[in-house]
């Protein structure tokens, strides 16, 4: 029994590490694409030497750009962390699903005088969002 399970970690290592990962989406900022608690499998061959395109999803590891290379915790957090992050169980708070809007040399802004985020001067299409729905104080409106 332990062998069987050593050998189904051992694999299962293998196959994370070479082939395809799991991520858990911990928050709503990819809705309606991903939602709030949902897995996804992500390859790590399908895509090697294609390039990153406009509205592409992609998953990273933003330490040093949106998270510190420290995460400040003990040595054991850390490693609980890691764990519940390998198994799908949790969200990393270094590694991000997010969609590529701008690449090297675009202009990104926001926002134009109709709302809308801009790359290169042009509005940029964004049927992948929600209808926009605020509320409304009917005292000031």
């Amino acid at each position: 029994m332990l062998i069987a399970l050593a050998l189904a970690l051992l694999v299962s290592g293998l196959v994370r590490s070479l082939w395809l990962d799991v991520y858990f989406i911990p928050s709503a900022s990819m809705e309606p694409l991903l939602g709030t608690g949902d897995r996804i499998l992500v390859s790590r061959t399908d895509f090697i030497g294609e390039p990153v395109r406009h509205g592409d999803v992609v998953v990273f590891d933003g330490r040093g750009s949106f998270a510190p290379l420290s995460s400040g915790a003990s040595p054991l957090q850390d490693a609980l962390a890691t764990a519940g992050h390998w198994f799908g169980l949790t969200g990393s708070d270094t590694t991000y699903v997010k969609r590529v809007i701008g690449l090297p040399g675009d202009h990104v802004v926001c926002c134009d005088d109709n709302q809308h985020l801009t790359v290169n001067g042009q509005a940029l299409a964004e049927p992948y969002l929600y209808e926009a729905t605020w509320p409304v104080n009917r005292n000031s409106a």
